[in-house]
């Protein structure tokens, strides 16, 4: 496994995992949740584009 596909996987699982905790009593844990899933986002897409940080001003978000 490569270490992209980890990477993918990895921040599927949080989005699931984040997902759950807001339709729960843990709210307050999901609404965290979100916010190590927008930071592990965008690790994934400078992995997944080969940013540097020079780039990252062009780096979309949004798709």
């Amino acid at each position: 496994m490569t270490l992209l596909h980890g990477l993918k996987w990895t921040l599927v699982s949080f989005i699931v995992i984040t997902f759950a905790l807001l339709l729960t009593n843990l709210a307050t844990f999901g609404i965290l949740m979100l916010v190590l899933d927008a930071i592990f986002a965008g690790v994934y897409l400078m992995y997944k584009n080969d940013l540097d940080r020079r780039q990252m001003h062009k780096m979309n978000l949004i798709r």
